[in-house]
């Protein structure tokens, strides 16, 4: 039996024709944010086949130890996948398409962000991610190339900040790994968000948005905010 919690859920169809997106920092197996997370994920979630999208897709050992962790989370959120498939760069194209046409969650792994954009690109997976329904989970990394304009900082694994067109299965942007008190960070979101033509959250660490089919966010944790003009808005 799943542990019922004391959060206000909205509406969601969990008919196989709905999308549910959730764009994340990080998770943590011991942090408050996790519960009220798990919370919506136990109503979204059908447990089915969930497919991972790595970002180190040449490194086997490593994407397995990191699946493997994550597939606990889950475990502790008494959500039981029947399968678990992960696209290595060795598979495939058609068979990556079959998988994730098949799939009830996608999960876009954390990681080198530019090296899982080029993989899904290289295997032309974006548009069969595009048609996806189900729930779509996407973790720094892969919460940056959700976007419809991703956008990758010297915060992250480059030197300079490198914006490009995403693979739009959300209409924002979003930094993730925020720091509200970072002073050098603030002004670099500011400059950033106004190069966009679209709007920027900022996630920190524990801290996630959720859409649902009709694209309406629900805000999980402490830590979000949206860039308007000059300011840096928390949202609640």
């Amino acid at each position: 039996m799943r542990r019922e919690r004391n959060f206000v859920f909205l509406r969601v169809k969990k008919d196989g024709d709905s999308v549910i997106r959730y764009l994340l920092s990080k998770i943590d197996f011991h942090h408050h944010f996790d519960e009220e997370l798990i919370g919506f994920m136990e109503r979204d979630i059908k447990e089915e086949k969930i497919i991972f999208i790595p970002t180190s897709p040449d490194e086997k050992a490593t994407t397995q130890k990191y699946v493997e962790e994550t597939l606990r989370f889950f475990e502790k959120a008494q959500i039981y996948f029947k399968k678990s498939v992960t696209l290595y760069s060795d598979m495939d194209p058609e068979a990556m398409s079959k998988e994730i046409k098949g799939a009830s969650v996608l999960y876009l792994m954390g990681g080198n962000t530019l090296r899982q954009y080029d993989f899904i690109v290289h295997h032309n997976l974006q548009s069969v991610l595009k048609e996806f329904k189900g729930v779509v989970i996407g973790i720094s990394a892969g919460a940056i190339n959700m976007c419809r304009k991703a956008v990758l900082t010297p915060i992250h694994e480059v030197e300079e900040v490198h914006l490009y067109n995403g693979l739009d299965l959300v209409s924002f942007s979003v930094e993730v790994h925020f720091e509200r008190s970072n002073k050098i960070h603030e002004q670099m979101v500011l400059n950033i968000a106004g190069k966009l033509d679209n709007e920027l959250y900022c996630i920190s660490d524990f801290s996630a948005i959720r859409l649902d089919d009709h694209d309406h966010m629900s805000v999980i944790g402490g830590g979000v905010y949206k860039v308007s003009g000059n300011e840096i808005l928390k949202l609640s």
